[in-house]
């Protein structure tokens, strides 16, 4: 899963230098790998959680990103310019995604606990909002600034507040 999230934030890097560049320079594999290891620490339970939660904090406070330690993803996990991501407790990503700078993946509102499913290879532009009992499908490309509250089919490009798929016309 590593090597797909590194080959997914630095496209071209390859070998050791690649990777020493990458955790060195690249804010969104580094937040990418703080997820990976609280969630790997979450899954394990018991006290494990309490570090879990400690690594997430440490993503909020380091690179502005907060992604619930809880939260699953697929491996080859992107964010170019990770600030201001979040994804929600509930939220099941695919393989593949990439999320631009404040994207919120998350609940519709306070009192429901339902929460989006990202398909593999979905591409989530700045400031699009993903919420609700929703699916997003396989290579759908959600438009920068969209409001998604409903689901869309696979190979979808979608915009708009709220969000409504383009004609293929």
């Amino acid at each position: 899963m590593v090597e797909a999230d590194l080959r997914a934030n630095v496209p071209g890097s390859r070998g050791l230098h690649g990777l020493a560049w990458s955790l060195v320079f690249s804010q969104g594999f580094q937040a990418v790998l703080t997820h990976r290891a609280a969630h790997y620490l979450v899954e394990r339970g018991g006290w494990c959680k309490v570090l879990a939660r400690a690594l997430s904090s440490s993503n909020a406070m380091l690179f502005g990103v907060y992604i619930d330690p809880d939260v699953a993803i697929g491996a080859g996990f992107a964010m170019p310019h990770p600030v201001g991501v979040v994804i929600g407790t509930g939220a099941i990503v695919g393989e593949g995604v990439t999320l631009y700078q404040n994207v919120t993946i998350g609940q519709a509102g306070k009192g429901t606990f339902v929460y989006p499913r990202v398909g593999d290879r979905v591409t989530i532009y700045a400031g699009a909002v993903v919420v609700g009992d929703i699916e997003i499908g396989d290579d759908v490309v959600v438009g920068a600034n969209a409001v998604v509250l409903r689901s869309f089919s696979n190979g979808q490009h979608v915009v708009g507040a709220p969000a409504r798929a383009l004609s293929s016309g």
